[in-house]
């Protein structure tokens, strides 16, 4: 895979990553008095953090997207290490 491919991807996560967001928000601000409020919030948590996960790990994991960009440009070493 490419540095772009891997771009691509992380670009995907992240929104991905904002829709879940926005649903998180969705679900807290029904109505409590809803019968499943509980089970859509908490759904809509694990959602997120699934979401939230898959982004980390592809992007500041070992051989991750911002290993990848160090590699490519090394001058941007200290920039990588304060995104993880």
């Amino acid at each position: 895979m490419t540095t772009g491919d891997a771009f691509a991807g992380v670009v995907r996560q992240r929104s991905q990553l904002g829709r879940a967001m926005q649903q998180v928000e969705l679900a807290a601000a029904a109505p409590a008095a809803k019968e499943s409020w509980t089970a859509d919030l908490l759904q809509s948590l694990r959602e997120l953090e699934a979401a939230f996960n898959s982004h980390v790990a592809d992007v500041q994991s070992p051989g991750g997207l911002l290993d990848r960009i160090v590699d490519r440009a090394p001058r941007l070493q200290r920039v990588a290490e304060g995104k993880r």
